[in-house]
């Protein structure tokens, strides 16, 4: 029986027992690293103002994609596409994934999911949280700069802390660029300060003069800088820290100059992020501090009252004791907190009732002074009805 003829090798694939070799007619098709140029934008507190400043000076015909991050709670809605969407002349949506970048569209992460960018594609990750929230900055920034290398622009905008600065970091070492919005600008200058100071900016404007800029550098081609030699990783070491979100021992390290903190599972902290994060778990700790003494405070009280009905003095005045001691502690740490603000003096008006207010007239009754700051003088009158 005559055997077919095995099929012909398509371009660039080898027959049996030859050697694989491109046609010479038809080059590889190059990466998107090689061609294609992304903008990737980072945003958080007065970003959705900033936003629109950008947007909206971006013509129809805006040649690369736009992935957006904005940091919002993980409610399942956000209005921000519309919103853009009605700035200026670009289409704005939630990323999906799996679905192919376009040119002249801003694509938003979605509440609660990380957006990452492959070759030509969007991916969204429900990983561990970086420096607190999901969807973060960094995560966009580190992966456009791993795929398309010095084709990747980088925005930061208006925001607090410093998520971004590392991302932004990633993106120059990769030969990429970085904007960042002039600080001055911003409602919230924390995140565009922290990119320049920390990880370098290769151009600082407003949010107003961003958007002819990016115009300008998508229409030119990517002129190859001489990168300085990168240091090499510090590997990353154990610290007596732990995760504010799980309790995992915290491992810090750092990458193209920018210190970082991860945890076993994944989180990842900048180091104003897990300061801040550090400083809310411990105010969060005091406030159950207050509770457990005040809560002690008052069962001490009924089992005094208990005992004195029963005619055990001496076991009502050890617990009478041990009431006055716990009140007064929970006010010790009570003022602690209050001072921590930047308030001079805590207003009186418009104050809510406290619930317990028997707690309050027992404090009287056991002669312990309230601690807590109180404004000089009269007590302010109210104010008129307008």
């Amino acid at each position: 029986m005559v055997q077919p003829d095995p099929p012909a090798p398509a371009d660039g694939d080898a027959g049996p027992g030859t050697t694989a070799s491109p046609a010479p007619s038809a080059p590889s098709e190059p990466s998107a690293r090689e061609r294609d140029k992304i903008v990737v934008i980072g945003a958080s507190a007065g970003g959705v103002e900033a936003l629109l400043r950008v947007v909206r000076n971006l013509p129809p015909t805006f040649a690369a994609p736009i992935l957006v991050v904005l940091h919002v709670p993980a409610s399942p809605f956000s209005r921000l596409p519309e919103i853009l969407g009605r700035a200026g002349a670009l289409i704005a949506h939630h990323a999906v994934h799996g679905e192919a970048i376009e040119l002249a569209h801003v694509c938003i992460a979605p509440p609660d999911h990380h957006l990452i960018v492959t070759d030509h594609r969007i991916a969204l990750v429900e990983g561990p949280r970086e420096n607190g929230v999901r969807p973060a900055i960094d995560p966009l920034f580190r992966s456009a700069a791993r795929v398309f290398g010095s084709n990747a622009v980088g925005v930061i905008l208006s925001g607090t802390l410093d998520d971004g600065t590392a991302g932004a970091a990633a993106i120059r070492a990769a030969g990429g660029t970085v904007i960042a919005q002039e600080p001055t600008d911003a409602i919230c200058p924390g995140m565009p300060l922290s990119a320049i100071e920390s990880a370098g900016a290769d151009h600082v404007a407003s949010a107003d003069a961003i958007g002819d800029l990016l115009n300008e550098m998508v229409g030119r081609s990517t002129e190859p800088r001489e990168m300085p030699p990168r240091p090499r990783p510090r590997k990353s070491e154990p610290t007596d820290l732990v995760c504010p979100e799980c309790g995992g021992v915290l491992r810090d390290f750092e990458e193209n100059g920018v210190v970082r903190f991860h945890c076993r599972v994944g989180h990842n902290y900048s180091p104003e992020s897990l300061f801040e994060a550090h400083d809310a778990r411990l105010e969060a700790g005091l406030w159950a501090a207050i509770r457990a003494l005040e809560e002690s405070a008052s069962m001490s009280r009924r089992l005094s009252q208990s005992a004195y009905a029963r005619g055990a003095t001496a076991t009502a005045s050890r617990f009478e004791s041990r009431e006055r001691d716990a009140a007064e502690r929970a006010d010790l740490i009570r003022s602690a907190i209050l001072t921590l603000s930047d308030l001079e003096d805590t207003p009186t008006l418009a104050e809510a009732q406290p619930v317990a207010t028997e707690d309050d007239r027992r404090r009287a009754e056991l002669e312990i002074d309230d601690v807590t700051p109180q404004p000089e003088g009269d007590v302010a009158p109210e104010p008129e009805a307008v």
